[in-house]
């Protein structure tokens, strides 16, 4: 549905938006705003036949999932 690149970036959106630390901040509301306008712009570019609502949904699972996936630990591991 949606191209990995395209992906990565709306996942970076939807990370600083859904993670960020004060939602009431001036920042949270930039980021909230920036990632809603990259999801405008690709349900315009790859989703037009989809409910907005639905494409959402969608989107935002994808994200979920190309975050999870891209997670990786900062440091090895202790070894015990």
């Amino acid at each position: 549905m949606i191209p990995p690149e395209d992906l990565a970036r709306l996942a970076a959106l939807f990370d600083r938006f859904a993670n960020h630390l004060d939602p009431l901040s001036a920042d949270w509301k930039l980021c909230q705003r920036q990632y809603l306008e990259a999801l405008t712009e690709l349900h315009r570019q790859h989703g037009e036949a989809t409910p907005f609502e639905e494409f959402r949904r969608e989107a935002q699972r994808a994200c979920f999932r190309w975050l999870r996936a891209q997670d990786r630990p900062s440091s090895p591991p202790t070894k015990a």
